[in-house]
């Protein structure tokens, strides 16, 4: 059963900014047992995304990273939404008389414009905010055929040599989305509707792909199972922290779990972080001197110490914990030693 949430009533200036709080909320922010994804976080999820990564996107929901959902390129497309709407509603796949209906206002559908937040039952993982909907009844644009569902239609405005790069095919990174719309919307197909160099339109529809939304569910809910021990862990961290003389092993400890929890990274994600850390990389090779060769002696011996000194480390540990045997808690006349087996999955083990 789908649910819409209506937009708050907001003005034209603070529009932008009531959306992204509602949506903030929809996500689960500042809740411990809430986690919900927008078709715009599907393609990182996936690994599709080249703007962004499954590592920002998991700090993000824990609020130790924030989106910026300020830019020209993006209040650009927002400002464009308005003629991408009229050209879609104007357009078929053949093009012919496209230019001459769009310029006399003669359209062959009409889309509606959502002023809500769409949330379905058989999804509570996820949420859709869509640009317009193409309602039952329409004529689609590419089969010529009146349609007998509703359909997503999602609004862009990119760079034309970016365009030119898709040859005809539908990204990925919009894909992923669009998918996600259709699942959303119960719908069976969907469509993009791009203007691209600000000058030149164009649509690419694609159909329902039930096995590949089934994967993406999967994905979804396991990134959803990750991102929820995560907030459970986060809560016990933000707890201890606002404790005075806090228990800085504890700490520590909870921070080591929120970073091996973070999501494996597949290539989509190594790629974004290595474009992000060297963006204006020209040479592969660099050829070192004296001072390089001292740096990575350094390095080496530190590395060597650092091996030597975890297996001590480990060591240590195994007989303390076998001293222990099955308590938790040990004093000795300088030290504490806290030692639980399993917690949240993982072991816990701190010397104060």
């Amino acid at each position: 059963m789908k649910q819409k949430i209506a937009w708050n009533k907001s003005t034209k200036a603070n529009h932008r900014k009531v959306w992204l709080s509602q949506r903030n909320e929809l996500s689960g922010e500042g809740t411990v047992d809430l986690v919900r994804f927008g078709s715009s976080d599907i393609s990182t999820i996936m690994g599709y995304n080249k703007w962004s990564s499954r590592k920002k996107l998991y700090w993000n929901l824990l609020g130790r990273y924030k989106t910026d959902f300020k830019s020209f390129k993006l209040e650009m497309g927002l400002r464009y939404e308005e003629v991408n709407r009229e050209s879609f509603e104007c357009f078929s796949s053949d093009r012919e008389g496209f230019d001459e209906r769009f310029c006399d206002g003669e359209k062959l559908r009409k889309l509606q414009s959502p002023k809500y937040f769409l949330l379905n039952e058989e999804y509570p993982h996820s949420f859709s905010s869509l640009d317009f909907v193409m309602p039952k009844g329409s004529l689609c644009p590419f089969t010529a055929e009146i349609t007998t569902a509703n359909r997503p239609v999602e609004t862009k405005f990119v760079n034309y040599n970016s365009y030119a790069t898709w040859k005809g095919k539908m990204p990925m990174y919009y894909y992923t989305q669009i998918m996600h719309q259709i699942m959303m919307l119960s719908s069976d197909a969907g469509y993009l509707s791009v203007i691209a160099g600000g000058d030149f339109y164009d649509c690419l529809y694609t159909e329902k792909d039930r096995e590949f939304i089934q994967r993406m569910n999967e994905e979804i809910i396991d990134f959803q199972v990750i991102a929820l021990k995560a907030k459970q862990i986060k809560s016990l961290l933000d707890k201890e922290v606002s404790t005075p003389n806090y228990d800085l092993g504890f700490v520590e400890a909870l921070e080591s779990m929120l970073v091996e929890l973070e999501p494996e990274p597949n290539q989509y994600d190594l790629d974004f972080v290595s474009n992000e850390l060297f963006p204006n990389t020209n040479s592969l090779e660099i050829m070192g001197d004296e001072e390089a060769q001292k740096y990575i002696d350094s390095y080496k011996d530190a590395n060597e110490r650092e091996n030597t000194a975890k297996s001590d480390k480990a060591l240590a540990r195994t007989l303390i914990t076998s001293y222990m045997k099955d308590f938790e808690i040990m004093k000795t006349d300088s030290s504490k030693v806290t030692n639980r087996r399993t917690f949240e999955g993982r072991s816990y083990f701190s010397v104060k």
